[in-house]
C-alpha cells in the first residue's frame, strides 16, 4: 500500500518537473538570441525583412507574424483573436520595449511548449501506465529541435503545436461522439490558427466515430459535425468583419497566390530529395543553418553541407520504430490518427507540392506540426512488446537516442547563435560605399531606367545593396523591368538598375562613365556582403 501512494506522489510531481525542466531549458537556450536581437536592434533593423517588429530574426519559415495586428489570411484564418490580445497584454504588464516584447513571447512560448510536454506525458500515462517510457518520449518530444525554436520566435507554430498535442489528447484518451462543443471547439482552434490542421483533426474524428459506431450512424454524424463545423466558421468570420472590418476571406485569391501557389512545384526526387531531411529529420535533429540570402536575412538549413552519419543512424531507427508501431498495431484506430497527421503533411508537401518550389529557403518544410505523431507512433511500437527483456534493452536504446538528439541539439544551437553573431558583425564590417571610385559600365538602355554595372572583384556571395538608406531589391539582371533593383551576376559584376527620371537622363541616351560616376557621387549607395 505504502510503495502504491509514492507511486503515485512520484507520478503527481512529474508533471510540475517537466514543466519546470523545459521552461527553463527554452529559456536558457534561447535567452542569449534574445539578448543579442535587442542589444544590437538599431543595427541590424536595416537588414531585418521585420523592421516593423521587435523580433528582427529570420529564419525561414518562421515570421514574427504575433505582431502582424491584422493578421488574418486562408492559411491562419482567426490568428488575430490571439495575436492581437497578446501584444496588448505585454503592452499592460509593462513588456512594451524591444527587450520586453521578446522577453514574454520567449517566456510565454516556452510555458506553452513545456505544457505539450506535460500533456504526451499525461497521455502516454493515461493509456499505457508505463511511466519511464512515458517520460522517454515526452522528453524526446521536448528536446526537438522544433520544440526549441519554436518556444522563442513569436510566431503561430508554438500555439499551433500546442492545440494539435492537446486534440491529440482528445482524440486518443477522452473522445465521446455525443460531445460536440469539445470536438467543436477544437476544431475552430485548429481551424484558426492554421487551417490545414483542420483535415487531420476532422479525418480522425471520423476514425473514432466511424470505430465507435455502425457506419450509417456515423456518417450521419459526421455530416452533422460538417454543417455544424461551417456555421461556427461563418459566425466567427461575421464577428471578425465586425470587430475589425475585414475578414480572413477578403484576400483570399491573392493570399493563396502569394502565400501558397506561387510556392508549389512538382515533386522530383532527383531536385527534391532533400526535403526529406526538411519535413522529417529536421524538426527533430537541428541542422547546420547558415545565411543564405541577405536581402531579407534568410537564416536557413544549409543543403550544402553534408549530414552527420549519426543523424542518418537515428533517422533510420525512427523510420523503423514508426513503422512497427504502424505495422504491429495496424488495426488500432489510435494508429490511424497518428498516421494521419503524418499522411497529410506527405500529401501536402509532397503530392501537392506546397513548399517546393522554394524548399531550399527553409529549415524546415514550412512547419512540423506534425511532429508529436512521429514520437506517439513510435511509443505505440514500443508499448506492443510484449517481452520484458527486450523492451528494457530497447528502453536503453531509447536512452541513447535522446542523449544524442540533446547534445546535437543544443550543440548546432549554439552553432547558430554564433553564426548569428559572427554573420552579422561580418555584414556591418563589410560595408562599402558604391561611388566614383568604382569603374562603371553602361550596360543598357531600358523603358524608364537604365542598367549600369561594376566589377567588383568578388567571388559570388550573399548580398545587399542600400540606395540612400532604403534597401534595393535583388532581382535576376537578365530580367530587370524597373529601377532600382540590384544583381550580383556570376560574372563578378554588380547591375544597378537607374531610374531616368532620378538620373536626368533622357530616355534614349547613353551616359558616359564620367556622368555615371557623377550620379553616384549624388547618391548614397552602400553595399553589404557576408564574408
Amino acid at each position: 500500500m505504502k510503495v502504491g501512494i509514492k507511486e503515485k506522489l512520484k507520478r503527481k510531481k512529474n508533471p510540475l518537473i517537466l514543466l519546470m525542466f523545459f521552461m527553463c531549458f527554452y529559456i536558457i537556450m534561447n535567452l542569449p538570441i534574445i539578448l543579442f536581437l535587442t542589444e544590437n536592434y538599431e543595427g541590424l533593423k536595416k537588414f531585418s525583412p521585420f523592421g516593423y517588429s521587435p523580433f528582427l530574426l529570420n529564419i525561414f519559415n518562421f515570421d514574427p507574424s504575433i505582431y502582424v495586428s491584422n493578421n488574418m489570411s486562408p492559411i491562419h484564418p482567426f490568428l488575430n483573436f490571439l495575436t492581437i490580445p497578446l501584444v496588448k497584454i505585454a503592452k499592460l504588464l509593462g513588456f512594451n520595449t524591444v527587450m520586453g516584447y521578446n522577453l514574454f513571447f520567449l517566456i510565454l512560448q516556452s510555458a506553452i511548449n513545456s505544457l505539450s510536454v506535460v500533456i504526451i506525458y499525461s497521455l502516454l500515462l493515461k493509456k499505457y501506465k508505463d511511466v519511464i517510457l512515458a517520460i522517454i518520449f515526452s522528453c524526446l518530444f521536448g528536446i526537438s529541435s522544433y520544440s526549441i525554436f519554436s518556444a522563442f520566435i513569436p510566431d503561430s507554430y508554438a500555439y499551433a503545436q500546442f492545440i494539435i498535442v492537446i486534440s491529440l489528447y482528445y482524440l486518443l484518451v477522452s473522445f465521446k461522439e455525443n460531445q460536440y462543443s469539445k470536438n467543436m471547439g477544437l476544431s475552430i482552434l485548429n481551424f484558426g490558427i492554421t487551417s490545414t490542421n483542420i483535415i487531420p483533426f476532422f479525418i480522425s474524428t471520423i476514425i473514432n466515430l466511424f470505430h465507435s459506431k455502425k457506419l450509417k450512424e456515423a456518417f450521419k454524424r459526421s455530416v452533422l459535425l460538417s454543417f455544424i463545423l461551417l456555421g461556427c466558421i461563418s459566425l466567427i468570420t461575421f464577428i471578425q468583419k465586425i470587430l475589425f472590418n475585414q475578414t480572413w476571406l477578403d484576400s483570399l485569391l491573392s493570399n493563396l497566390n502569394n502565400g501558397g501557389f506561387s510556392y508549389t512545384a512538382d515533386f522530383s526526387f532527383f531536385m527534391h530529395w532533400k526535403v526529406i531531411y526538411l519535413l522529417f529529420i529536421n524538426p527533430i535533429m537541428t541542422p547546420n543553418i547558415a545565411l543564405i540570402d541577405l536581402n531579407i536575412m534568410a537564416f536557413v538549413s544549409d543543403l550544402e553541407k553534408s549530414v552527420p552519419f549519426y543523424i542518418n543512424i537515428i533517422a533510420i531507427l525512427v523510420f523503423i520504430f514508426v513503422s512497427l508501431g504502424i505495422i504491429r498495431n495496424f488495426k488500432k484506430k489510435e494508429i490511424w490518427i497518428l498516421f494521419s497527421y503524418i499522411l497529410f503533411a506527405i500529401l501536402l508537401h509532397i503530392v501537392v507540392g506546397f513548399g517546393l518550389a522554394v524548399f531550399e529557403y527553409d529549415m524546415y518544410l514550412y512547419a512540423g506540426h506534425f511532429l508529436v505523431a512521429i514520437w506517439l507512433l513510435c511509443a505505440e511500437f514500443f508499448y506492443s512488446i510484449k517481452s520484458t527483456s527486450i523492451k528494457k534493452i530497447l528502453k536503453y536504446v531509447l536512452v541513447v537516442i535522446l542523449v544524442i538528439i540533446l547534445i546535437n541539439n543544443v550543440s548546432k544551437h549554439l552553432n547558430f547563435y554564433n553564426n548569428l553573431v559572427a554573420s552579422y558583425e561580418s555584414i556591418i564590417n563589410s560595408e562599402s560605399r558604391l561611388d566614383s571610385s568604382n569603374e562603371w559600365e553602361f550596360f543598357s538602355n531600358n523603358d524608364g531606367f537604365k542598367i549600369v554595372r561594376t566589377n567588383l572583384n568578388l567571388s559570388e556571395r550573399p548580398y545587399v545593396v542600400f540606395k540612400n538608406g532604403e534597401k534595393l531589391k535583388d532581382y535576376n539582371a537578365d530580367y530587370f523591368n524597373t529601377s532600382d533593383l540590384t544583381d550580383f551576376y556570376v560574372n563578378n559584376y554588380l547591375y544597378i538598375s537607374i531610374s531616368n527620371i532620378d538620373s536626368n537622363w533622357s530616355e534614349d541616351y547613353t551616359p558616359t562613365e564620367q556622368e555615371i560616376q557623377h550620379y553616384f557621387e549624388a547618391n548614397e549607395y552602400t553595399v553589404y556582403f557576408k564574408n
